[in-house]
């Protein structure tokens, strides 16, 4: 059975929080600040972002690496501040990678393996948009970049950048302020080298005080998992051990040859 390492990466733009601003200002900052507090407010409310702990999506979903798709059940949990993990199981193949708060893992080929560390700097880097609540480290700047369409449908862009100068794009809607889109960099495992990765949100409905995309589809030009959200749950006590690396033994290589000349290692956005 084939393993592969896989996340979910931008479910949110609501871990962004930004601070207060004076209304009326036009400058390119200030109208990023304005469109992300009131994002936040119709997510649900910087109240009710507060009192996540953890949270829990399950899911189908749709795998597909270069030419091969695969059918099977996806889970994603966090735990606030930093922890979190991805499980995706099928008949031909189970994936898993996560974050203990300290070690990037992910699973390949029945063993724990490191990532590389460019993209373990990325994969670290924009962690916090993974989670629900948070803001990002000190020192990102936003701006507002204007409109486009996305789905036909028109989209405020806001860009973020980090410390380091990698720059995220957010699109909201122009009439909810959900967020359809993210653009954020990501790691192409194939061509060693950095990229974007894509996620589009839809089929919002709300879960409790919080409204909740319920299809979402991530791409990075070299692995796409469209998903079908079944259940969201908040604050269950996830334990930190659910995070931690675990032990697996490497599989007889007879069971994986069926994947022919697909050898994945990889944490992709």
């Amino acid at each position: 059975m084939k393993r592969y390492g896989l996340t979910l990466t931008g479910i949110f733009l609501s871990v962004v929080v930004l601070g207060s601003v004076s209304h009326g200002a036009a400058d390119a900052e200030t109208q990023a600040r304005e469109l992300i507090n009131k994002h936040l407010a119709a997510v649900g409310g910087l109240e009710a972002l507060s009192e996540i702990r953890d949270y829990t999506m399950k899911g189908t979903a749709r795998v597909s690496v270069m030419a091969q798709g695969f059918n099977g059940d996806l889970t994603f949990m966090v735990k606030v501040p930093a922890r979190w993990r991805e499980t995706f199981k099928s008949p031909y193949f189970e994936g898993d990678s996560g974050y203990d708060g300290r070690h990037l893992w992910v699973i390949g080929e029945g063993q724990v393996r490191k990532v590389s560390p460019l993209q373990e700097k990325i994969e670290l880097e924009f962690a916090g948009m993974k989670i629900l609540t948070g803001p990002p480290p000190p020192g990102w700047k936003a701006r507002y970049l204007g409109r486009e369409t996305v789905s036909g449908e028109d989209a405020l862009v806001i860009e973020l950048t980090s410390p380091s100068g990698r720059h995220a794009k957010y699109y909201l809607d122009a009439k909810s302020y959900l967020l359809v889109r993210s653009v954020v960099p990501a790691y192409n495992p194939m061509m060693r080298a950095e990229t974007e990765g894509t996620t589009e949100f839809q089929k919002y409905r709300r879960v409790g005080k919080l409204m909740l995309p319920h299809w979402i589809f991530t791409s990075n030009g070299f692995l796409s998992k469209e998903i079908e959200v079944q259940e969201w749950t908040f604050n269950t006590g996830l334990s930190d051990s659910l995070f931690e690396m675990p032990k697996v033994q490497r599989h007889d290589p007879e069971a994986i040859k069926s994947m022919g000349n697909v050898t994945l290692s990889l944490l992709p956005g």
